[in-house]
């Protein structure tokens, strides 16, 4: 049975991020945005060791890469379910989601971001 490391994303050992979620869907081929929410989580910012890296493409390398260890789950890009890529503000910088690590078994989940302007 996995160990259930939640515990340890906590105020004093976490920072405090905001996560942007947009919501919509295409129509006619074009896509239309609908509802937008920003909620407040605890993560562990870090910069990728080098096997997160091999995850990113050479493009999203260069482009200051970010990883969150989280209690909630991020959303990435996916168009069969028409969800757009979670946008994660740390320190007043804005990344977008590009990969995921899913261990919510162990209690967290591992995203990869990449800065945008």
């Amino acid at each position: 049975m996995p160990l259930n490391v939640s515990g340890a994303i906590c105020r004093d050992t976490s920072e405090k991020i905001f996560v942007e979620r947009q919501t919509g869907s295409y129509v006619d081929g074009i896509w239309v945005a609908g509802k937008s929410s920003k909620f407040k989580a605890l993560a562990s910012c870090q910069h990728p060791n080098s096997k997160q890296l091999l995850v990113l493409t050479e493009g999203e390398r260069d482009e200051n890469p970010k990883v969150f260890i989280c209690n909630k789950k991020l959303r990435t890009l996916n168009d069969k379910k028409n969800e757009l890529a979670d946008i994660v503000i740390h320190k007043n910088t804005r990344y977008k989601i590009v990969a995921n690590g899913d261990w919510m078994s162990y209690g967290y989940v591992q995203s990869i971001g990449v800065e945008i302007e």
